[in-house]
């Protein structure tokens, strides 16, 4: 069972990205990971989830979960190896509502609707207070949507790197 307490994330810059000229001053992975994703789009607003390959996303692996969109839930098909450690927990398989108090699930499903509104990539820096066991202070979050056989946006690419670890 999750702990309901309030966790109260902060976010401290969000940008939904449309053109070259919003990623200034993001890390250059994130850059390079957001051409992979134009890349990716090829003739289509937003790639197929066919295109992640860890061949074509090597350089970013341990730093990448892929989340499925679960009806109104959203599960972990794989949860980063580099995540998990800092995290020291592994959420490969779970649901968001079950693994995550419900601020923060809430957190991350409006960054969800967001991408899914936009068709675009979402870059945010996030903070959060020190209690109830958090391993990082503030993170920063890359969302990548992605487009099921049928078209529609089912899943996400997630790029999380903890920037302030406990």
């Amino acid at each position: 069972m999750v702990d309901q307490t309030r966790t109260d994330v902060t976010v401290l810059r969000q940008v939904v990205v449309k053109s070259a000229a919003d990623t200034a001053g993001m890390p250059a992975a994130v850059v390079d990971l957001i051409a992979w994703w134009q890349a990716a789009c090829a003739a289509q607003p937003v790639p197929p989830k066919t295109a992640v390959t860890p061949e074509s996303l090597r350089r970013w692996l341990g730093d990448l979960s892929l989340v499925e969109r679960v009806g109104t839930d959203f599960r972990y098909r794989v949860y980063g190896s580099n995540l998990a450690q800092v995290a020291g927990f592994d959420l490969t398989g779970r649901l968001m509502s079950a693994a995550f108090p419900a601020d923060v699930a809430r957190f991350y499903t409006d960054q969800y609707a967001l991408a899914t509104r936009e068709r675009r990539p979402l870059f945010s820096v996030n903070s959060r207070p020190l209690h109830m066991g958090v391993t990082a202070r503030t993170w920063q979050r890359l969302v990548l949507p992605l487009s099921d056989v049928d078209g529609a946006i089912g899943f996400f690419l997630l790029h999380v790197q903890v920037v302030d670890p406990v």
